[in-house]
This record gives C-alpha cells, sequence and structure tokens, in this order.
C-alpha cells in the first residue's frame, strides 16, 4: 500500500505565504478604518516570517491607538499586542503552558 506524502512547504514558499497574508490584513485593515484585529493579524504574520522591525510597529500602533482611545480594542487584543512586543525583545523565552 502506498503512502501519500503531503509536500513539503520550503521555507521560502512558507515566508512568502506569511507575508502575503500579512500584506492582506493589513489592506483589509485600511479598507476597514483600521480594525485592530487586522492589525494585529498582520502584525503576527510579519513576525512568524521575521519581519520583526515591521511586526513590532504594528503592535506599538495597535498599543498607542488603544491608549488614546479606550473603545478601540478590546483588553485580550491589546494584551496579546503586548505579549508579541515581549516576545520580539526577548523577553518572553518561557514557552506558554495551555491549562
Amino acid at each position: 500500500m502506498k503512502f501519500m506524502q503531503t509536500p513539503v512547504e520550503s521555507t521560502s514558499a512558507r515566508i512568502s505565504r506569511l507575508r502575503r497574508i500579512a500584506e492582506r490584513a493589513e489592506r483589509d485593515c485600511a479598507a476597514s478604518g483600521g480594525r485592530p484585529d487586522l492589525l494585529l493579524r498582520a502584525a503576527l504574520h510579519h513576525h512568524a516570517a521575521g519581519d520583526l522591525d515591521i511586526a513590532r510597529e504594528q503592535a506599538e500602533m495597535l498599543i498607542d491607538r488603544a491608549d488614546n482611545d479606550p473603545e478601540y480594542a478590546p483588553l485580550w487584543l491589546i494584551r496579546q499586542a503586548r505579549d508579541l512586543i515581549a516576545r520580539i525583545d526577548g523577553l518572553d523565552d518561557a514557552p506558554r503552558i495551555a491549562g
């Protein structure tokens, strides 16, 4: 019996795919007037693609806007943006344990 092997995605293909997802989230965010969930999605995908400066800038943008407008984003989303910045800065090296 033959087993079907799933194709392995190359590193460059994976990075390209993550960047495309991030860019689509950025366009959707801009078109929707700056939805915070889309901004965070773009930041997370840039982080996964290795674009740390862009990811940090987007996470900081979300936090800054939330500081100026408390109604902009829910606290859980702001917390995720702060966690992303901590990961980029290397302050969050401990793996999270799901409980």
